[in-house]
């Protein structure tokens, strides 16, 4: 993107699904999250539940009560995980 370094920094909400599910690929998607978020940005990601120690190592992000779903089904577990809560997105316990 020719103009990269206008968007550094100046989100404030931001989601990600990262198109595979591997570590590689959240780890990338992650770095662009940080290069796009602004100081106190919130942040949520859509990945597979098997994902759930890396959102939070990488970024901080907590898995929490929403359950992505989709028409045709999933064949993995995906689960949401944000930087964040509030009264309808909590985060979970362990």
């Amino acid at each position: 993107f020719a103009r990269a370094q206008d968007m550094k920094h100046k989100f404030k909400f931001i989601v990600a699904d990262p198109p595979f599910l591997n570590e590689d690929c959240l780890a990338q998607t992650m770095e662009t999250v940080k290069f796009l978020a602004a100081e106190g940005a919130k942040v949520m990601i859509d990945t597979g539940a098997v994902m759930e120690d890396l959102a939070l190592k990488l970024i901080g992000a907590k898995i929490t009560n929403f359950r992505p779903a989709h028409k045709g089904g999933l064949a993995n577990e995906f689960r949401c995980y944000a930087t964040f809560n509030d009264d309808k997105l909590t985060w979970l316990s362990k």
